[in-house]
């Protein structure tokens, strides 16, 4: 069942200590998906990704290609950009664990930073 799958992932990635965008790199993040204009958003989302490395750079890319084909495939999946960045951006996208709140006035940033992303 693709919903029981998508839960246990969204619930597996909800719950590990540090988000794919790793909470160092939030601040950064929120202010690139701010910017004025979509293609300044774009290219300053790809410099901060740059700096995250290793698995979590392998998992975020799979993780980001996945969600691409989902949106690809909308008109069988009913699941559009906004939509899945709406699912998936405050779990990829969290602030350190002492800044919680920012992730709710944060909310339609990440949103569109995830978008961008995907």
């Amino acid at each position: 069942d693709p919903h029981l799958l998508t839960t246990l992932l969204k619930r597996y990635f909800a719950e590990l200590p540090d988000s794919l965008i790793p909470g160092e790199w939030y601040d950064r993040t929120i202010a690139a998906a701010s910017l004025p204009t979509e293609e300044e958003q774009v290219a300053e989302l790809d410099r901060v990704m740059s700096n995250i490395k290793g698995a979590t750079a392998t998992t975020l890319s799979y993780l980001l290609g996945h969600l691409g084909r989902v949106i690809a495939n909308h008109k069988s999946t009913k699941m559009d950009a906004v939509s899945v960045a709406e699912a998936w951006g405050p779990i990829l996208l969290r602030p350190k664990p002492s800044e919680s709140a920012k992730a709710v006035a944060d909310r339609q940033i990440q949103v569109n930073a995830v978008r961008l992303l995907i």
